[in-house]
C-alpha cells in the first residue's frame, strides 16, 4: 500500500471500493438472513392455511352429513313441490318402512346449474333430511336394492360432499373402472381413501396383475396376492398404499 501513496487519487478509489464492498457484502448477509426468516414463516403461515382449510371442509361436510344427492331423476318428476314428493317417493322406491309411508325431509331441490334440455342429463337432486339415521336408512338401502329403477330411469343415491372431496375421489374413477371391469369389490371411505376387497377364489383373477398394470408408475408394490389394502389419493394426485394385508410379503 505504500506504492500506493505516490497515487492518491487510485487510492482513495480502491479504499471506496473496498468499503463499498464491504457495505455491499454486509447488505447481502443481512438479505439472506431476512429471508430464512420469512421463507420459515411462510412455511407457518402455509401450514396454518391448509390446517384451516381442511378444518373447514371438513365442518362443511360436517353439515353435509345428512344430505343426500340423488342422480338420475327426469327434469320436473318432482313437480312443483319437491320436498313432499321426496317424502313419500323415497320410501315406495326403496321399500323402506316407514311411519304413515314418509320420511321427514327438511328440504329438497336440484342443483342451481341450468336446467338442460330434452336430450341432456337431469340435474341432481339434493335432499337435506330432517334425522341423520333416516338419511342413513336411505343410503343402506339403496345399496342393497343394487340398480333402482324409475320409469326406466336409473336412480342412484349418493352421501352428499364437498368439493375438495369430490376432486379427491374423482382421482380414483380410472382405477374404480378397471376394477368393474375385473369384477373385483370396492369401496369408497370418508373422506377419499378406496377400499379394494378380494376374496381369494380361484375364479377370481388376481389383484396383482391388476394392481402392478394400473398402478406400476404410481407406487411400489411389493406383494403376491392382495386379500385386503387401502389406497389414499394425496394432494399431489399420486395413490399410495396406506395399509394393506396380503398372504405373503
Amino acid at each position: 500500500m505504500k506504492s500506493l501513496g505516490r497515487y492518491p487519487k487510485r487510492y482513495r478509489q480502491l479504499k471506496e471500493i473496498e468499503e463499498r464492498t464491504t457495505e455491499a457484502e454486509n447488505r447481502i448477509a443481512a438479505t439472506e438472513h431476512t429471508c430464512e426468516t420469512v421463507d420459515a414463516r411462510v412455511q407457518e403461515l402455509e401450514n396454518q392455511i391448509r390446517s384451516m382449510a381442511e378444518h373447514i371442509d371438513d365442518l362443511e361436510n360436517r353439515g353435509r352429513r345428512k344430505n343426500v344427492r340423488v342422480i338420475g331423476l327426469p327434469e320436473d318428476a318432482e313437480g312443483t313441490n319437491p320436498t313432499k314428493f321426496f317424502e313419500s317417493w323415497i320410501p315406495d322406491l326403496l321399500g323402506l318402512e316407514t311411519k304413515a309411508g314418509r320420511v321427514k325431509i327438511e328440504r329438497a331441490h336440484r342443483t342451481l346449474a341450468p336446467k338442460p334440455g330434452p336430450n341432456q342429463r337431469p340435474r341432481p337432486v339434493l335432499i337435506r333430511f330432517h334425522n341423520f339415521t333416516d338419511k342413513q336408512r336411505v343410503l343402506d338401502a339403496s345399496r342393497r336394492s343394487g340398480t333402482v329403477k324409475y320409469k326406466e330411469s336409473t336412480i342412484m343415491f349418493f352421501q352428499d360432499l364437498s368439493a375438495a372431496v369430490l376432486r379427491k375421489r374423482k382421482g380414483f374413477d380410472e382405477v374404480k373402472k378397471r376394477l368393474r371391469d375385473t369384477g373385483a369389490k370396492y369401496m369408497m371411505l370418508y373422506p377419499a381413501t378406496l377400499k379394494i376387497i378380494h376374496g381369494g377364489e380361484a375364479t377370481t383373477p388376481p389383484l396383482k396383475q391388476w394392481l402392478l398394470l394400473t398402478l406400476s408408475d404410481k407406487v411400489h408394490l411389493g406383494f403376491s396376492q392382495v386379500q385386503e389394502l387401502h389406497v389414499d389419493h394425496n394432494a399431489l394426485g399420486g395413490l399410495n398404499i396406506v395399509n394393506k394385508k396380503c398372504d405373503d410379503l
